[in-house]
C-alpha cells in the first residue's frame, strides 16, 4: 500500500487545474498495481474497467517486446502484438508481428467466425470447429476444402490444386486447368478398391498385394476402347501373362511378362482383308502365308497374315491383324483347299477335319445330355454365332467368344445352366459384334455345365464346358 501511495502523489504533482501533464516516469524496483491498469492516450478516467485487469486506448495500439540481450548465441528477436493497421482503408485485425524481420506471421481478421480456429489441449487442430478429433480437422456445411497453390514466387510454373469432399465425392481438382477432376472417391466405396504397394509400385484392384504392375482380383473386367493391336500373345489369361493390347471389338490378348512380342509364330488361314483380318478356326498353326510377315501369335492358334482384299477365312474366333507383305497376293478357300494366286495350293484338310470331328461329338453329347441342340456352322457374318469356350476343360477360367450381327437384334444375353438345366447365372452382352466374356472357376463348383447363347428371346446356339479342379 505504500508503494501505490507513492504513485498517487506523483499523480498528483503532475495535475493541475483539472489537465494532466504527461511526464516521463522512470521508476526502478518492482512496482504493484492493487487494481486495474488503463493505458494510452485516450484513457480518461470514464472507462468501464470492469473484468478488464489491462485497459489500453489509443488510436495506435501497440505491445512492443524489446529483447535486449546482448551476449553471444543468446535469442534476441523482437515481437510485437499490433491491433489494425495504421493506414487509411486497411485491415482491422490481431496481428502478431516479428519486428526484428519486418513480417507478420500471425492474423486474424475482424469477423472471423467462433471456432475458425481451435487448439485442443491434445494439440488437435481445428477450422471451423471447436472440437476437433483429429490432428486437422476442418469442417464446413458446403464441401470442406484444403487449396494446394504454388504461386510462382520461387521460379516454378504457378499450379494450384484443391483436395476436398462432400455427400457426392472426395475429389481432387485442377484448378489452374479448367478445375478438371481427374480423381474422385465416391462415398460407400469397398475396402481395397486401389492400393499402391510400397516398395515395387504395384498397383492393386481389390486386392492389397498386388504381385504385378496391375493386379485386378476379380471374375470380369470390361477395356473401353478402341485400341490398336499392336501386341499379342495367348488368349487366356493365364499364371505369367499380361494384358497387351485389345482390339476395336473388344478382343483381348495377352503376352509374356517378360517378353511381351514373343517368338513370330507360324502363319494360319488367311483372316478378312482389312487393319484386323477374321482368324481361322483354332486349332494347330496352318502353313505360312504367302510373302507376308509372320503374324504374331493369336489365342490359341497363330494369326492369320493380311493381305490387301483378302477372302475371309471360316469364322473363328477374332485374332490379331498380321502384318501387311510387301507383295500381296489373293487368296481364296475352295473346300478344304486354299488355292493361293501364284498358282500354288495348300490342303488344310488336316487342320479343319479334327474341328469338324469335334462338333459333332459335341453337338451328339450334348444332345444326349439336354435333347436336341442345334450348333451353327461356321458361315457369313450375317448369323449370331455361339464359340466353344477355351480352354476346356478349365480349372481357373475360361473364355467364351460370340459374333452377334449389327442392327439385328435389341438385346442379347449369355446363360449358364447346370445338367438338371436349373440356370446359374445370366449375363446381359452390352456390345453387338464379335465380343467374348470370361468365367472364372469362383462362380462354378467342379462338374459339367451348358452355355447358351439368346438374342431378342431366340435361342441362338447352346454349348457344353466342364470345370475340372
Amino acid at each position: 500500500m505504500k508503494k501505490l501511495a507513492y504513485l498517487t502523489l506523483l499523480t498528483a504533482l503532475f495535475s493541475f487545474g483539472g489537465g494532466a501533464v504527461h511526464a516521463q516516469i522512470t521508476h526502478s524496483g518492482n512496482t504493484y498495481i492493487d487494481g486495474r491498469l488503463g493505458i494510452g492516450l485516450g484513457v480518461d478516467g470514464t472507462e468501464d474497467m470492469n473484468f478488464k485487469t489491462l485497459y489500453l486506448e489509443d488510436n495506435n495500439l501497440r505491445i512492443h517486446f524489446n529483447d535486449n540481450s546482448t551476449t553471444a548465441n543468446f535469442p534476441g528477436n523482437d515481437w510485437q502484438i499490433e491491433i489494425n493497421e495504421s493506414v487509411n482503408g486497411g485491415t482491422n485485425h490481431f496481428a502478431i508481428v516479428d519486428s526484428t524481420a519486418g513480417t507478420s506471421p500471425f492474423k486474424v481478421i475482424a469477423g472471423a467466425p467462433t471456432g475458425a480456429m481451435h487448439i485442443d489441449a491434445q494439440g488437435d487442430l481445428g477450422l471451423g470447429t471447436d472440437n476437433p478429433v483429429t490432428e486437422i480437422h476442418s469442417k464446413d456445411g458446403d464441401t470442406p476444402t484444403m487449396r494446394l497453390e504454388q504461386d510462382g514466387t520461387n521460379g516454378f510454373t504457378p499450379q494450384t490444386w484443391d483436395v476436398a469432399g462432400n455427400e457426392t465425392n472426395f475429389f481432387i481438382r485442377d484448378v489452374t486447368n479448367g478445375s478438371s477432376i481427374p480423381f474422385k472417391i465416391f462415398p460407400d466405396a469397398p475396402d481395397n478398391c486401389l492400393t499402391i504397394e510400397g516398395t515395387t509400385g504395384h498397383v492393386g484392384l481389390n486386392t492389397t498385394s498386388p504381385t504385378s504392375q496391375l493386379d485386378i482380383n476379380g471374375e470380369t473386367f470390361r477395356l473401353r476402347g478402341p485400341l490398336s493391336p499392336t501386341v499379342t500373345g495367348d488368349s487366356i489369361p493365364a499364371p505369367g501373362k499380361v494384358l497387351a493390347s485389345a482390339d476395336s471389338l473388344g478382343t483381348a490378348y495377352w503376352a509374356d511378362t517378360d517378353d511381351l512380342v514373343g517368338p513370330t509364330g507360324p502363319t494360319g488361314p488367311t483372316g478378312a482383308a482389312g487393319a484386323v483380318g477374321a482368324t481361322g478356326p483354332q486349332g494347330p498353326a496352318g502353313a505360312d502365308g504367302a510373302n507376308g510377315a509372320d503374324g504374331a501369335t493369336g489365342p490359341q492358334g497363330p494369326a492369320g497374315a493380311n493381305g490387301a482384299d483378302g477372302a475371309t477365312g471360316p469364322q473363328g474366333p477374332q485374332g490379331p491383324a498380321g502384318a501387311d507383305g510387301g507383295d500381296d497376293q489373293t487368296l481364296s478357300l475352295t473346300g478344304n483347299i486354299l488355292e493361293i494366286e501364284d498358282g500354288n495350293t495348300v490342303d488344310l484338310t488336316a487342320i479343319l477335319q479334327p474341328l469338324l470331328d469335334r462338333i459333332d461329338v459335341l453337338e451328339t453329347e450334348v444332345s444326349a445330355c439336354c435333347g436336341t441342340v442345334f450348333i451353327n456352322e461356321p458361315g457369313g457374318e450375317n448369323q449370331a454365332q455361339l464359340f466353344q469356350n477355351y480352354p476346356n476343360p478349365f480349372d481357373n477360367s475360361t473364355v467364351i467368344e460370340y459374333y452377334i450381327p449389327q442392327g439385328q437384334y435389341r438385346q442379347a444375353f449369355l446363360e449358364i445352366y447346370a445338367v438338371d438345366g436349373s440356370l446359374i447365372t445370366k449375363m446381359n452382352l452390352n456390345s453387338m459384334g464379335h465380343g467374348h466374356v470370361i468365367v472364372g472357376k469362383s462362380l462354378l463348383a467342379a462338374g459339367n455345365y451348358m452355355y447358351s447363347l439368346v438374342a431378342d428371346d431366340t435361342l441362338i446356339d447352346t454349348k457344353q464346358m466342364t470345370v475340372s479342379y
